[in-house]
Parts: C-alpha cells; structure tokens; sequence
C-alpha cells in the first residue's frame, strides 16, 4: 500500500496521463512513443556494447573487463532519468561540475597533445643520430574476442512470451475467482479494478491508444529488463576476453545451439542467410497487424503484437550488433639460407639457358695464338678499324 502522498502523486499522474492519451493521442501517436523508447533503450545497448568492446580489447585473453553491473547501471534509461532530473534540481552544482570536467578534459588532452609532439621530436632526432641502428620490434598484440550481447535480446523475448502466456491462465483463473463476464480481463481487473484510485482505469478495452500504451509500457519493460537480468547472469561470459577459450559447446550452451553462436560475436553466415529472409518475409506481416489495431471486429490484441515487434527486432540486432574478433596477426618469420657459390661452369649453363648465347669450342679456348686455330671476324665493318687480335685473344682465354 502506497503512503497518502505517493498515493494521491501516483493517482493525479495517472489521470493526467490517461486524459491525454485519451484526447490526444491515437494508435500511430502511440506506436511512435512506443518506438522511441524503444529507440532510446537499443542505444544504450549499443553504447554498452561498445563500451564493453573498448575496455576488453586491452585485456589479455582470460582477463575480465570492469564491472558489469556498473556498465548495465551507467547505460540504463531508468538511472539516466534520474540522474537528468537530479541535475536538474541541483543546476548551480551541476554547472559547476561540468565546467571542472571540462577543464579536466581540456588539461589532459592538451598535455597529451604535447607529450606526443616531443616524443615526436625525439624521434626524429634519434632517427638522425642513430640512423645505423636497429629499431626494436614492436611486442606482439594479444588475440582478442568480445561476445555479443543481442542473444540475450532474444532470450528476453522468450521470457516475455512464457510471462505473456502465465498471464492468459492467470486471466481466465482471476475472472472465474471476481465473477466477471465472459471477455472481462481478470489479471486488469485485479491490479486495476480492486482499487479504488485506480478503478477509473478499467477495462483498459474502453480506448484502444490507452490499452496499446499500457501493453507496450509493460511489455517492453518486461522484455528489456529480462535481457538485462540475463545478461548479468552471464557476465563471466560477456564480459571476458574469450580469445584463448574453449569454444562453447551446443549441448551445453543455449545460445550456441538456438542462435548459432559459436562464434559468440556474430552467427554463422547460414543462420544469417535464412535469418535475413525470415525477417524480409515477416515484415509484411507486422505492418498488416499494426493497421489492425484500430477497434474493428478483426482487431489484433495489443499484446501479442508488442511481443512480435520486440521478437522481430531482437532477431534484427542479433544479425547487426556484433562483439569483436581480433586474431594475432601472423609474424613473417625471416630464415637465413647460405648462399650456394656458382663457378663458371654454372654461369655458362645459365646463360646459354635463358639469353642462347653460344660459347666457342674447347679447343678455341686452350692457351696460344689464336689465329691459328679460330678465324675471327668482326660482326661489322666499321669495327676493323680499332678491333685488334690481341683483344680478342684476352676475351677469349678470360673464364
């Protein structure tokens, strides 16, 4: 039981909230506020993705990241509310606490700034002075492997679908216990209609845009923070450098057997491939059950619809929100190999190969006059004039 206070503070919110849905807003309205909080909460997980992927890739494979549940706590939309509307009420502090950030900030990046131009400097002078010397190589970087968060998406939605489900038995249970009419809901009826300060609410049937924003706000909130509950049971997973793990095992592991992540930072390229049609294929289908949620014979429950939009997008970011993989690269090793000396004999064989130049014979080339046992003219007239045999003598007996 709520205080007075709270009590009185709850119920005026409520009934302003629900004039202005009723006055205001319609089915599309809602299905943009719906989406945009939606939208909101997808960005923090890509921001916490993101940040988990910057603090484990300078992490040695097997070494945990920060803490998890600080990371779940700085990228959740609830404690960034509060914060915005504690800031709000201290502004004076705030301000002042920005600027001293600010300042901070400004200070580091400047002296890194000028830590880089002198080491830049010192560089080149010692390039200059020890032009002759080796550079040591640099230390090899380790393998890293980030998982990915999205498969915890789809399994809040299987929870939602399971508590979607409870809800329909416990509907009918509640219904039969307060003795309604048939089509009344007894789950409404008992968090709604057994108050008196919120009775007004009930049935939430009367104005479809309220009873689409009330299923969408508990059922998103129901699917999120499954996730979220989930993602901390598996941190020892999330939030470790995995390069130098076992590779998860489909008998043991969920996620590796439903969602094809073996790979942990993104599913294999088959489970992509009919994953992408699913999606394409099933597309069509939503919007047709978004324009049914108008109030016609053939309407579409609000409920099932918000489980199917947060089912199709769980798979959605599972196919784009990926962890990160970075292998060692491969060092080329380089292998000292003796040089093998070659003796004419080789040379000749090599040229009479490739460029067919044709040696005189071995009795041409045995010591004496060579006039008396080869006949040598020049390839071109002109060149009598400065060829002398003595020339072509020593060209001849040279190895």
């Amino acid at each position: 039981m709520l205080p007075p206070l709270l009590q009185v503070l709850a119920q005026s919110a409520l009934a302003a909230g629900a004039d202005f849905a009723r006055n205001h807003l319609s089915i599309g309205a809602v299905l943009l506020l719906l989406g945009a909080l939606v939208g909101a909460r997808l960005i923090n997980l890509w921001l916490l993705q993101r940040s988990s992927r910057s603090d484990l890739r300078r992490r040695k494979p097997g070494e945990a990241g920060n803490s998890w549940f600080w990371r779940e706590a700085r990228f959740s939309l609830c404690v960034q509310l509060g914060a915005l509307s504690l800031a709000l009420a201290l502004l004076p502090l705030t301000l002042l606490v920005g600027f001293a950030f600010a300042v901070r900030w400004v200070v580091r990046k400047a002296g890194a700034a000028w830590k880089k131009l002198r080491a830049a400097k010192a560089g080149q002078a010692s390039a200059q002075g020890d032009s002759g010397e080796e550079r040591a190589s640099e230390p090899e970087k380790p393998g890293v492997l980030v998982a990915s968060v999205a498969p915890s998406l789809l399994d809040g939605a299987m929870v939602s679908w399971v508590l979607w489900l409870l809800s329909l038995g416990a509907d009918v249970l509640l219904a039969a216990k307060h003795d309604l009419g048939s089509g009344a809901g007894g789950l409404s009826y008992a968090l709604l209609g057994t108050h008196s300060w919120l009775a007004w609410l009930w049935p939430l049937e009367r104005d479809p845009a309220t009873h689409l924003l009330v299923s969408g706000l508990v059922w998103t909130t129901a699917w999120w923070w499954s996730a979220r509950i989930l993602r901390l049971m598996r941190q020892g997973e999330l939030n470790v450098n995995l390069y130098d793990g076992p590779s998860p095992n489909e008998n043991q592991d969920r996620w590796a057997r439903w969602y094809a992540a073996r790979r942990r930072f993104e599913p294999f390229a088959s489970f992509r491939k009919w994953s992408l049609l699913l999606l394409v294929a099933t597309l069509p289908l939503l919007g047709l059950a978004a324009l049914s949620l108008e109030p016609t014979p053939y309407a579409v429950s609000p409920a099932p619809f918000v489980l199917a939009a947060v089912t199709w997008l769980s798979l959605g970011l599972w196919l784009v929100l990926k962890g990160l993989f970075l292998p060692v690269e491969a060092t080329a090793q380089v292998v000292a190999v003796a040089e093998v000396g070659h003796g004419w004999a080789d040379v000749r064989a090599d040229l009479e190969a490739r460029l067919r130049v044709t040696f005189p014979p071995a009795e041409a080339r045995r010591p004496g006059p060579v006039a008396a046992r080869l006949r040598l003219e020049p390839p071109h007239p002109w060149l009598d004039s400065w060829l002398s045999a003595e020339l072509l003598s020593r060209l001849v007996q040279s190895p």
